[in-house]
């Protein structure tokens, strides 16, 4: 993702750090419609890129675009929800990155959205990234 010009200090910090974290993973930075956010694997405890994209939400069965899907998204069964959904998984170990913990938890990447990425439009991808990187950079977000 380029850099927009009326991008916030808190975009632009955030960018950097996701191109260190996409570097280290071997993971590309996906252009639009695809939302990213930065997260730590449950499992490995390394720092890692998770996406979201329109028409998608918690446990999702929508596929996603397949032009410039990252590598790391699967479907997956779910034994919670009981059916396959499209989930995002860990590029050093693997394993899979609840839902739940990506947008319910207030320590979670996609937390601050409003809505789920249903609309697709330049300004809502904007704004999207905004919040993303705006929640990312706010060290008092509470460690639910």
């Amino acid at each position: 993702m380029k850099t927009p010009e009326n991008a916030s200090t808190e975009l632009k910090t955030f960018l950097e750090d996701a191109r260190r974290v996409a570097n280290e993973s071997g993971v590309l930075l996906p252009e639009p419609p695809y939302r990213f956010g930065l997260d730590h694997c449950w499992s490995c405890h390394r720092e890692f890129l998770v996406f979201a994209w329109p028409s998608n939400g918690p446990w999702s069965t929508a596929e996603p675009p397949a032009e410039g899907r990252p590598a790391t998204i699967a479907e997956v069964f779910g034994e919670t929800v009981g059916y396959s959904y499209w989930s995002n998984t860990c590029p050093f170990c693997g394993e899979r990155t609840g839902d739940y913990f990506l947008y319910f938890k207030p320590t979670g990447p996609f937390f601050s959205i409003e809505g789920d990425f249903r609309e697709d439009t330049e300004e809502s991808y904007t704004a999207d990234m905004e919040a993303i990187a705006a929640w990312h950079r706010n060290p008092s977000r509470a460690e639910g």
